[in-house]
């Protein structure tokens, strides 16, 4: 047998495959519940298990392993994977050596800190770090890392699928960079220091270079000190900068490291990593995250990167979080990878904090049409941790599907219903793809932040003193993430994001449109590409500024100069508001840039008192939009100016909903696609759709008459164009498709449905049918040009469709 990753799905011997997990911990349960818990999950329709393997859990004295349960029946490891393996379950492995969850150490044994306390990272002032991790690449742990895959790997390699047996997929070490970012400390041992030195000897010519840039007078590498306390000029921004630069280096090396030794093992599945982000209901902070392992794909190109989406709560705040985090992530590996949710909620870690099956149902049906591949439900189980090895208590995480004791939670009947239609459905939908002419570019250097602009805490770097005159987390955060991206996904505008540094300029030439937000400075390079892409025909919408530096803060007028613009002033209105074509009086950004009009130009946007503050002129065979302000969503002004600015160019549109509350599109495949509807408002929602299609010759209605009434808290994911058999194409419905069975005398559709919903389907035929059965009773249909309508009413529980051919 074999499993393996392409670029955009996961395939079991060779046919397409969704991967549907549930988180099982076998060293948090007793071992004769084990086949309890692992029947339950597959009862759910899931496919796949996943689970930890603590190495302080197996090496539990130094140089003593058990993975047999001699010293606890819960080691016993290989028990478990035969008893995956019995059942027909596919296992996902995760090894560590760290894997945080909540455990004691994050994983690692105490006896080996005790025994070489010179392992932990140190923080700037000399004590331990206060993540209470270890140095990565201290040459001591990687010799006990080394010690620990000796012992664990064989028996992933022999429980590999190429040997019949059930892992499919290993996770590498976990969240790395986690620690770094959360506490924004970074390691100032000296083990760490030694490859902070040979990174600085490899990003600059000589010393003489860092001198410059850091005002210092170094004589060696060696010498150079890393930053500490607050960035006050422009010098200590660049030492910050590097500091960031060499983090990116350092987690790809350490991944890359054991990566190497993994393969010594002859391990052949699919490696990955796993990447945190969510804080308190939002991802706003992900994208750091994200970009923190911008060079693995450099170092160790066959690493996938895996998505953890734990929201907390599911609403229109954050309706938009996890599409943009999925996009970033496929746009940082280089869209090489499918897009794996290995950590999608299913409970809480937090006691205090509830989670609602509605909110999760709609949540999941969300992360099948934002791009997942495969989604681990997290937790599948709760847990009760070995005495003492629990970080925070004894117990590991609460309203999960099923209890430590195995009994169903109110969750449970949501994850076995989402089973059955990923199993209808799941390998249509990861053949689908969006159809949009719209990218959104970042640019990774405004995310370089971690260290001087933490979570929580105090700022290193005064930012007008560093020499910025913007500050990158709010204008990312709020005219970015909260901003251009949200309000795409309120106005159902399908967008792409595409990582500006590493995207050829070929594909940023497919989109009709390109949306920047820019800072005041960005590499040459990037912006020559920025020039390319206009001169050959694309529409460059970027805010709030041009760059007037380069990447180093210097001096560099490269976009004001080849697009002709001529900054007049800087203001600072009260209150800062703008007219935007047809969109008055709205506030926008403190900071304004006003330009000269210019001939050849048309102003698109006045300050209050009449300044240009915005405008629009063509440049070779493309346009230019650009504004010296910006702004996130918070009014409808807001929203209506971001409308009307992608209304510059004829775009991609599919799908038309009466009512705009509503989140709405279609993903396509080559001769079907499927239409979502979510509606993240806690009261009902009336619409009527129109679908197009770039193989839709006429327009589509849904429903054929009226409206359709649309539950609070609730999502459909319905087929368009589906064929069925031979004979029957499904044309769409307002029901959840749950089974398709052939039979002799035709097929039997299954269906679920809110009974507020009302309940009709249409059915191309090339014959009429001799029956149609619903509820065990024959029922009259509408046979017109070869098409069936039928109508009926959604019960609390499935409905069975016969057609009888």
């Amino acid at each position: 047998m074999s499993f393996k990753a392409t670029k955009d799905k996961f395939k079991f011997n060779n046919e397409d495959i969704f991967i549907y997990s549930g988180e099982i911990h076998y060293f948090r349960i007793p071992k004769r519940l084990w086949s309890l818990h692992l029947k339950k999950l597959k009862e759910a329709n899931c496919n796949t298990v996943s689970t930890y393997i603590p190495w302080s859990w197996h090496e539990y004295e130094d140089n003593k392993f058990d993975f047999t349960g001699k010293t606890h029946p819960q080691r016993d490891l290989v028990g478990f994977l035969d008893l995956c393996t019995e059942l027909g379950l596919f296992v996902i492995t995760k090894p560590g050596p760290y894997i945080l969850a909540e455990y004691k150490l994050h994983g690692l044994p105490e006896w080996l800190f005790s025994k070489h306390p010179q392992i932990y990272a140190r923080a700037s002032d000399g004590k331990s770090h206060p993540a209470y991790i270890s140095t990565y690449m201290h040459p001591i742990f990687l010799r006990y890392v080394k010690r620990w895959y000796k012992k664990v790997m064989p028996i992933i390699k022999d429980y590999q699928i190429a040997n019949d047996k059930a892992i499919i997929m290993m996770q590498l070490c976990n969240e790395i960079a986690f620690y770094y970012w959360f506490s924004a400390e970074g390691d100032y041992s000296q083990a760490c220091l030694r490859y902070y030195h040979t990174f600085l000897k490899k990003f600059y010519k000589n010393i003489k270079e860092l001198n410059q840039g850091y005002g210092t007078d170094y004589k060696h590498f060696d010498e150079v000190v890393p930053p500490k306390g607050k960035a006050t000029n422009k010098k200590g921004y660049i030492k910050y900068r590097d500091w960031h630069l060499f983090y990116r280096w350092y987690y790809a090396r350490y991944l890359s490291y054991l990566f190497k030794e993994i393969k010594r093992y002859n391990i052949n599945i699919p490696i990955f990593h796993n990447l945190p982000g969510w804080i308190e209901g939002r991802a706003i902070e992900y994208p750091v995250n994200i970009i923190m392992y911008d060079r693995l794909m450099d170092i160790a190109p066959d690493i996938m990167l895996g998505v953890d989406h734990i929201p907390e709560k599911v609403d229109f705040d954050n309706l938009s979080d996890d599409y943009i985090c999925n996009e970033m992530t496929d746009a940082i590996q280089g869209r090489r990878f499918p897009i794996l949710g290995i950590e999608i909620q299913s409970g809480s870690r937090h006691h205090k904090t509830r989670v609602y099956p509605d909110e999760l149902e709609l949540f999941y049906k969300a992360c099948l049409i934002h791009g997942l591949k495969g989604m681990n439900l997290y937790m599948f189980s709760q847990g009760r941790n070995p005495e003492r090895q629990g970080a925070l208590g004894p117990v590991f995480y609460w309203q999960t599907p099923l209890s430590v004791d195995g009994k169903e939670s109110q969750l449970y009947p949501v994850i076995k219903k989402i089973g059955r239609f990923i199993k209808t459905h799941g390998v249509n939908l990861i053949n689908t793809k969006r159809l949009s002419n719209v990218c959104v570019g970042f640019y990774r250097p405004y995310y370089y932040t971690e260290f001087t602009m933490p979570v929580f805490g105090d700022r290193k770097i005064d930012i007008h003193k560093s020499g910025l005159d913007y500050d990158p987390k709010h204008i990312r955060d709020s005219i970015l993430f909260d901003g251009i991206l949200k309000t795409f996904k309120l106005l159902n505008q399908d967008f792409k994001m595409e990582d500006l540094q590493k995207v050829d300029l070929s594909t940023l030439c497919s989109y009709k449109q390109l949306w920047v937000v820019s800072l005041d400075f960005m590499d040459v390079e990037t912006q020559r590409k920025l020039i390319g892409y206009v001169k050959r025909g694309g529409h460059l919408i970027i805010m709030p500024t041009l760059p007037d530096k380069d990447i180093n803060l210097n001096k560099c007028k490269l976009l004001y100069n080849e697009f002709g613009i001529v900054r007049k002033s800087v203001e600072y209105p009260y209150p800062p508001k703008i007219d935007l074509l047809d969109v008055k009086d709205f506030l926008g950004l403190a900071r304004v840039n006003i330009y000269e009009e210019g001939d050849g130009s048309e102003v698109i946007a006045r300050t209050s008192d009449g300044k240009c503050c915005g405008l629009r002129r063509k440049i070779g065979k493309g346009n230019l939009t650009l504004l010296g302000t910006g702004f996130n969503y918070e009014l409808e002004e807001h929203l209506k100016a971001y409308k009307r600015l992608l209304e510059a160019d004829e775009l991609n549109q599919y799908t038309y909903s009466a009512n705009q509350d509503l989140i709405t599109g279609q993903i396509f495949a080559e001769d079907y696609s499927y239409l979502y509807i979510l509606n993240y408002h806690r009261n009902s929602k009336k619409t009527a759709l129109i679908l197009k299609g770039p193989k839709r010759d006429t327009e589509l209605r849904i429903p054929a008459n009226g409206t359709i009434d649309i539950p609070n808290t609730y999502g459909l994911i319905i087929p368009i164009d589906l064929r069925l058999d031979k004979d029957i194409r499904l044309k769409y419905t307002t029901s959840e498709i749950l089974s398709i069975e052939k039979h002799k005398k035709g097929l039997t559709i299954e269906i679920v449905g809110h009974p507020q919903v009302k309940g009709e389907m249409v059915l191309e035929v090339k014959t009429n049918p001799k029956k149609i059965i619903i509820k065990g009773k024959s029922k009259r249909f509408r046979y017109k040009n070869k098409e069936i309508l039928l109508s009926y009413h959604h019960l609390k529980s499935p409905l069975q469709i016969k057609v009888n051919s």
